[in-house]
């Protein structure tokens, strides 16, 4: 339609090989600023007996990094086995769901074929029937049975088969500590598979706890936030594919709102790239109007429990409360100072053109945004005399930082200031009208 050269079919075939906003990356290629962490995964996964352990916080890209890793190292006869894990996954869950997987795409469960004879209207007809003979597999009830289940398919899989476990926080202490031991007996026993555990913690001992002797056998891998750079070539590489156009401004502005999770950069790309295939005219060049689009469109798309969490903080309160979350996402420190955070309240409201609340004030309402009452969105640590404030789940700051850009207020600014110019997002109607949003459009650009 409108970007030059390029059809809906092919914009989709771009989008789909270049982003990935509502799934995790699967190739190295388009795996950006893990270099060091790749470099690691693969000096373990080339150890015999040793297992990988991806963590960090949610939304930072463990996924990715960890199902990515797996199909570069996975033997070439098979893909990866990807399993998934709830509150109510147990161990044997897993190990059952491994050799189901494995007997799926076993070639080998295609043991005879015999001919038969058919009559059609015009004579004999010879077909030939292939029988599926498929060894029943019961869900192991004890450790042993387990190891020997594995034992036994998994070779047929492939010479070195990799299995994902993701969400790995949430199993059960018991279950951890049956992995724990797994892994020991995968070494002893010489069974060819590698386990990639995925799981939110801010540290190994958070995840495995008290399970000492599983510490040899694994590798721990932390993922942080994605580095500024890295935010920048998904931008840069993403844009070039379609030949277009997103000016320096734009690129530092999806960079700084999206705090190093990489969901909200390909969300924001994906929506702009969609704002600019609609548009009227043929273009080669995103503007501030497909920006500030794509920034209504982002928050319009974003899951919902980041949304339900800044609208339970905000819902009883005309005003403040917005403003002092803004102002608590207004720094790369994931925990700041409850001074730091008054001082960027007042410069938003400065921007605003209001007078800001007095300290005391400030501090009550900045403490009452921990409580169930505005669901814990943030929460609060004490050091002597000063109080620290940080968001409850990390990922919720950038949709904060969503909510301000899309009024026009940027946050984060310290990665961007030498950008000539100030980009603002066109005002759009908010969720739930307030009375005392009137004043803030008054005093937008």
């Amino acid at each position: 339609m409108s970007i030059a050269g390029q059809t809906k079919d092919s914009l989709l075939a771009i989008l789909h090989d270049q982003l990935s906003p509502s799934g995790p990356v699967q190739s190295i290629e388009h795996l950006y600023g893990r270099e060091l962490q790749l470099r690691e995964i693969d000096k373990a996964l080339s150890s015999t007996g040793r297992h990988v352990f991806v963590y960090g916080d949610r939304g930072v890209g463990k996924t990715s990094l960890a199902q990515s890793a797996a199909y570069a190292h996975q033997s070439s006869e098979n893909d990866p086995i990807l399993v998934g894990c709830n509150r109510s996954t147990t161990f044997f869950d897993i190990v059952e769901t491994v050799a189901r997987r494995v007997q799926n795409t076993d070639p080998t469960v295609k043991q005879t074929s015999t001919k038969s004879r058919g009559l059609k209207a015009l004579g004999v007809q010879i077909g030939t029937e292939t029988k599926f003979e498929r060894i029943e597999i019961l869900k192991p009830t004890r450790f042993n049975e387990a190891v020997e289940l594995l034992g036994k398919f998994v070779p047929r899989h492939s010479a070195k088969a990799l299995v994902v476990v993701d969400e790995f926080d949430l199993l059960a202490e018991p279950e951890k500590g049956m992995f724990a031991d797994l892994i020991k007996q995968i070494g002893d026993q010489k069974i060819p598979v590698q386990f990639v555990f995925c799981g939110i913690g801010e540290s190994l001992d958070e995840l495995l706890g008290a399970h000492g002797s599983s510490y040899r056998y694994v590798e721990g891998i932390e993922v942080e936030r994605l580095r500024f750079d890295a935010r920048l070539d998904i931008i840069q590489k993403s844009s070039f594919a379609l030949g277009v156009e997103v000016p320096e401004p734009q690129r530092f502005r999806v960079a700084a709102i999206s705090d190093g999770f990489p969901h909200y950069v390909h969300l924001i790309c994906e929506k702009l790239y969609w704002e600019l295939f609609y548009d009227e005219a043929v273009v080669h060049k995103a503007s501030k109007e497909h920006y500030g689009a794509a920034i209504g469109a982002a928050i319009n798309g974003i899951q919902q429990f980041l949304r339900r969490a800044y609208d339970k903080a905000t819902i009883k309160n005309n005003d403040e409360n917005h403003f002092i979350l803004w102002a608590a996402a207004d720094h790369p420190n994931l925990m700041r100072h409850k001074e730091d955070i008054y001082e960027s309240y007042v410069g938003i409201m400065s921007k605003l053109g209001e007078e800001p609340l007095e300290f005391k004030d400030f501090a009550r309402l900045l403490s009452r945004l921990t409580s169930p009452a505005c669901g814990g969105i943030l929460r609060r640590q004490s050091d002597d005399a000063r109080s620290y404030y940080q968001f409850s789940e990390s990922i919720v700051r950038g949709y904060v930082r969503l909510r301000a850009e899309e009024q026009g207020i940027n946050l984060a600014t310290e990665h961007s200031e030498h950008v000539e110019g100030r980009l603002t997002a066109r005002p759009r109607k908010l969720y739930r009208p307030v009375a005392g949003w009137r004043r803030l459009y008054k005093k937008l650009p």
